[in-house]
């Protein structure tokens, strides 16, 4: 069992924005784990995007639901935790 999870958030008013910063983030994760030879460490981390004004309100969000990108597969939604 993973006893690790590395969890990114990033912020911004504009959709485009966070979306691009999430991608940018998973991006230079899988290349760097590439570089080391550990893509297999790719399932402990996680990214996605926040509205920080409304991140409280949200919260139940980020830990219920799949809005979290891992860099091993970034165009598939995962949940946080499990």
């Amino acid at each position: 069992m993973p006893a690790v999870m590395i969890a990114y958030v990033t912020t911004g008013q504009i959709p485009a924005y966070r979306e691009t910063r999430v991608k940018t983030m998973a991006a230079w994760t899988r290349g760097v784990l590439t570089e080391l030879k550990m893509e297999r460490w790719a399932g402990i981390f996680r990214f996605t995007s926040a509205v920080y004004e409304t991140l409280y309100a949200d919260a139940h969000t980020l830990f219920e639901k799949p809005v979290w990108f891992r860099p091993d597969s970034p165009e598939r939604p995962v949940p946080l935790l499990g």
